[in-house]
């Protein structure tokens, strides 16, 4: 039942993430130093929140809410730790001990354990119109304290289709061929010629 409930809260995120829907769900934002983005479980889809009698009361408001998700957090990694800072609804943002009042502010979540992906500086949609940021975060977290972490980068040739690839090449290949052409009809420009990268 459990592997049931998992599997299908993946396809509806993947669903109503899908650019065909206007209103996209609400996702936990998590901020790294000084950039932004948002952070979820390697395996889907919205990070884990403590009980309280507030958050069930925003999650009964939000029912009515056509952005799937309910409530979700606000998260930020300093010192080597991950730490919840807030709140987001439908309704807008709410402070966190206006939701969780026993907690400290921040505090750290010390209910989270596992793996972790956080998607920071949007940069654009690639060919498949699937988003792509430019760092993408794995963490793995116990009780809140990240044991590990590693960075992935990406540049704006991810978002490169494969027509503007195969039209970048021949346009490198047909330079190439000018120049030979230059330099068949001009030995003088033989040496620039020869200085074009050949390649493999």
């Amino acid at each position: 039942m459990i592997h049931f409930l998992r599997n299908t809260a993946v396809v509806l995120f993947i669903f109503w993430a899908s650019p065909a829907f206007s209103t996209q769900p609400l996702i936990d934002g998590f901020i790294y130093g000084d950039r932004k983005g948002s952070i979820f479980p390697t395996e889907c889809c919205w990070m884990d929140l403590p009980e309280s009698e507030e958050l069930r009361g925003l999650r009964q408001e939000g029912q009515a809410c056509s952005a799937m998700g309910g409530s979700v957090g606000k998260f930020k990694y300093a010192n080597g730790k991950l730490w919840l800072t807030g709140l987001r609804s439908c309704g807008g943002s709410h402070a966190l001990n206006s939701v969780f009042p026993d907690l400290s502010n921040p505090a750290l979540a010390v209910w989270l354990n596992g793996t972790f992906q956080a998607k920071l500086d949007w940069l654009c949609r690639n060919e498949h119109n699937h988003y792509v940021y430019k760092t993408e975060l794995n963490l793995e977290v116990e009780n809140g304290v990240v044991i590990s972490i590693s960075e992935r980068h990406y540049d704006k040739s991810t978002c490169e289709t494969k027509e503007a690839r195969k039209a970048k090449a021949a346009a490198a290949n047909a330079l190439e061929k000018v120049s030979k052409a230059k330099a068949a009809a001009d030995p003088k420009a033989k040496a620039k010629a020869d200085a074009i990268p050949q390649k493999p």
